[in-house]
């Protein structure tokens, strides 16, 4: 077990100096901050935080503790799944950033483009905050003992789950088509786009990137819920 937990503390230590690479980069080169690199520096400072899950389950694991109440582990690991429900929803604003500079360009320049991305980014933090909520709804009312990684709250199922795994699948589909029409509208309707050899090769890196990452945070969150109940062991590295 040590083996295990050790191994995930030190590629969750990995991902999260690289995150913070990136975000700081991003925001210390002026000629980066666009929409769209704005948002893939947001994406890196939730998954680094994401990415703290697995620090907390070694700590317990490393003080001799190794269980702990499900109402305790909720509050060790709210910022972590917080910070995982964010990004799933800032790659999806991502697709739809792309999207957008492909079919309006002029418009993605004006200042309405950036109220339509905070406004996005404000209900995103909402709902969020709401799903949140009900996960601690529903850890106050459970008493048992888990490892507390970032699959065992999710692994109680009730509304929270419910919302947040309809949602993500909601999201790849959308998310792959929104991909898929960026890349055929790129390549058929080239003058759409003021560069779109650019947009072409952004929007095929974050088709792969983004889908993956998304789907590998779905696995480390939900799939405790798969192998039942309390299961432990559904913690690890996005990135």
């Amino acid at each position: 077990m040590w083996l295990i937990i050790g191994e995930k503390c030190v590629l969750s230590s990995v991902g999260i100096l690289f995150n913070a690479i990136l975000v700081v980069a991003i925001v210390k080169a002026k000629n980066l901050r666009s929409i769209c690199n704005l948002l893939i520096a947001m994406d890196s400072a939730f998954l680094a935080m994401f990415q703290l899950n697995a620090l907390i389950t070694f700590l317990i694991a490393l003080f001799g503790i190794n269980f702990v109440p499900v109402s305790t582990c909720f509050y060790l690991q709210a910022v972590t799944m917080f910070a995982v429900l964010m990004s799933f929803c800032v790659m999806f604003q991502m697709g739809l950033e792309r999207l957008a500079n492909v079919l309006f360009p002029i418009w993605s320049m004006k200042e309405n483009s950036k109220c339509f991305h905070a406004v996005f980014l404000l209900f995103s933090l909402c709902s969020n905050c709401y799903l949140i909520w009900l996960q601690y709804d529903m850890s106050r009312g459970v008493n048992k003992m888990v490892m507390c990684t970032a699959s065992d709250i999710t692994a109680l199922g009730g509304l929270f789950y419910t919302i947040a795994f309809n949602r993500s699948v909601i999201m790849h589909i959308l998310l792959i088509i929104i991909y898929v029409a960026l890349l055929l509208i790129l390549k058929f309707k080239k003058g759409l786009s003021p560069d779109p050899s650019g947009a072409r090769k952004s929007g095929s890196g974050l088709v792969g990137v983004g889908n993956v990452g998304v789907g590998v945070g779905d696995d480390q969150i939900f799939r405790g819920r798969g192998r039942g109940r309390g299961s432990g062991s559904g913690f690890g590295v996005r990135g």
